[in-house]
Parts: structure tokens; C-alpha cells; sequence
């Protein structure tokens, strides 16, 4: 990997699945990237969900972040091999949430791509955040830090 872009606004569920099921793919963004010998790390942000996608208390819905995360991983299985689950994910998620939502993310991008690489959270400042994260994860849930 010569050189790395991470795109935030291209994975940023409330710019790619502004209605439910309609998806704006940057695929002609990508390619440019690609061709341009850029490594690409999706950012599975959960930041700003879509308010169809609310669950009423500010966190997403569960089935409906899987939905997005299937639709995009599917789609770009073929270009992108380096996934973040959330990124500085203490300011947006607690600890219960992330973990339920990160392993079902995993499991999803590992199923499309095996050869996939998962980034783990960057931006997590806390010592004890992070701690409780791990210890609620017990197992591989990361291939790079």
C-alpha cells in the first residue's frame, strides 16, 4: 500500500441511504481513486444517521445499520479491502451498542471479502472506554490498530 484515502463522506450512511433503500453510490469517485493507486479505507461511520433510521433515542436501529452495511459492503467488495467500524467512536455510540453493531459489521465484510482488513476505531481517547470495549469483544475484532 503505497498511498491511503479514507473518504469519510462517501461510506457516511446519511450521504450514501438518504431514503430507506436508495442508495448513492460514489462509484465514479472510487474508480478515480483507484486508478489513482489509492489505497481506499471505508469509514463505517455511524455519525448522523439518517432520522429515518432512528431509534428514537439517538442511536441508530440495529437491522437498519445491518441493512446499510450489507448494501455497502456488497457493493464495493470488488474495490475496498480496508473497512474502519466507526471512527472516535466514544463521542457517538456507547460501549454495548458498538459492540453488537461492530461484530455483526465484521461478520458482513468478512463474508463479502475474506482477504478484508478491519481497522479498529481510531480516536478512542479513553483508557476505561476502550477497556470495556475489549473486554465486552473478547475475541478478534481487529486485523489492524
Amino acid at each position: 500500500m503505497d498511498a491511503l484515502l479514507s473518504p469519510g463522506l462517501w461510506f457516511r450512511w446519511s450521504y450514501v441511504e438518504k431514503a430507506e433503500g436508495v442508495f448513492t453510490w460514489y462509484d465514479a469517485q472510487i474508480a478515480y481513486a483507484i486508478a489513482a493507486d489509492l489505497t481506499i479505507l471505508a469509514n463505517i461511520n455511524t455519525a448522523g444517521h439518517p432520522a429515518w433510521a432512528d431509534d428514537g433515542t439517538g442511536l441508530p436501529k440495529l437491522d437498519k445499520l445491518t441493512n446499510y452495511v450489507t448494501a455497502l459492503v456488497d457493493h464495493y467488495e470488488a474495490d475496498v479491502h480496508y473497512w474502519e467500524i466507526c471512527n472516535e467512536p466514544q463521542s457517538q455510540l456507547y460501549g454495548g451498542f458498538l459492540c453488537r453493531s461492530y461484530r455483526d459489521d465484521q461478520r458482513r465484510i468478512k463474508a463479502a471479502d475474506p482477504t478484508a482488513k478491519i481497522v479498529g476505531s481510531a480516536g478512542a481517547t479513553t483508557t476505561a472506554w476502550v477497556t470495556s470495549v475489549l473486554a465486552e469483544l473478547s475475541g478478534p475484532w481487529s486485523d489492524l490498530l
